[in-house]
């Protein structure tokens, strides 16, 4: 990651009106061309709902209540917005040009909104959609609409009653999410006009270690069953 992007996101997060998340590392799979990309990721819910109502996504729970009563703070379902920036390095861009490759960097910022449904403390699923932004030198920005067919969240160290409650079984969140690309591409959009690369729709995939920043700002009791 480099230290500009480090500053910028550090700034976003400062700003976030609800705790957000900060990728540590995020990478998505390659098209049939350009790829794999690789980069940060910044989420953070904006919607929470719980028994049919609108509530709070993060207000503090009282110390000292039953996990019954406490369990009533929570919100089950979280409509979650992601934003990603992420790039394929100086990776070949097509393998089919093998005397002069293509090596020019392609960038990719991806926002997905995502329902997601709370299966357990330590597990949250959910679906959506959202768009990417494919660009980079020698080409016009390419816009393609998205559907995730499937995104989950899974906080190892919260599976543990011993930890639940604890901050740092909180922190540490694994991501993976699946994007169908609803359009294809070809390498004269990027650009180039010797290769014959030609995709139509794909299902890409992106994993992400995450650091949770609101789970040291806000008491970890609120992440519950």
């Amino acid at each position: 990651m480099r230290w500009g992007r480090l500053v910028v996101l550090f700034g976003v997060l400062t700003l976030w009106p609800h705790p957000a998340y900060a990728s540590f590392w995020a990478w998505l799979e390659e098209l049939s061309g350009p790829g794999p990309f690789s980069g940060y990721v910044l989420s953070g819910p904006v919607l929470c709902e719980r028994d049919g109502k609108l509530v709070p996504c993060w207000r503090p729970i009282p110390k000292n209540i039953s996990e019954a009563e406490a369990d009533t703070y929570r919100p089950k379902r979280l409509v979650v917005l992601s934003v990603g920036s992420l790039d394929s390095d100086h990776r070949v861009r097509f393998k089919d040009e093998q005397q002069t490759p293509d090596k020019r960097e392609v960038n990719v910022v991806q926002v997905s909104g995502l329902y997601m449904f709370r299966l357990h403390r330590a597990l949250d699923a959910g679906l959506g959609a959202g768009v990417m932004r494919f660009s980079g030198e020698g080409f016009d920005p390419l816009l393609r609409f998205t559907l995730v067919p499937a995104s989950l969240s899974f906080r190892p160290l919260a599976v543990s009653d011993r930890y639940k409650d604890r901050w740092f079984a909180h922190f540490v969140r694994l991501e993976l999410e699946t994007s169908f690309v609803t359009e294809g591409f070809t390498a004269a959009e990027f650009g180039n006009s010797t290769s014959t690369f030609s995709a139509g729709r794909e299902l890409l995939t992106r994993g992400a270690l995450v650091l949770d920043l609101g789970s040291i700002v806000w008491n970890p009791r609120i992440y519950g069953h």
